[in-house]
């Protein structure tokens, strides 16, 4: 409020994250090819889609891991299911790619 005034009231702001829900299809985005993954220490798991019954957004949560762990280099005192999640990912990324090459 200091900053932009009376104009970012509560209700702007609610207007403002619902139309980004819109838009982005919030907690049911209609979204294929994408792999959603989250970190149970990660703030921002709260906000993201960390479970899907639907096929085409599916989702990884990796308990005990915090924001884009699944993305450092590996080593070797990285938690079983850190590894586990990256096997995930590749095996996703694999099928993916596989299925452009078959086009």
């Amino acid at each position: 409020m200091d900053i932009y005034s009376d104009r970012m009231d509560a209700e702007y702001l609610d207007q403002v994250v619902a139309n980004t829900n819109t838009f982005y299809g919030a907690l049911k985005p209609e979204t294929t090819n994408v792999l959603y993954v989250h970190g149970s220490i990660d703030p921002w798991h709260a906000l993201g889609l960390i479970n899907s019954k639907n096929p085409k957004t599916p989702t990884i949560y990796i308990e005990g891991t915090a924001h884009c762990a699944n993305m450092y280099e590996p080593i070797h005192t990285d938690p079983p299911q850190l590894v586990e999640a990256r096997n995930k990912i590749i095996k996703f990324l694999a099928k993916l790619l596989q299925s452009y090459i078959s086009l």
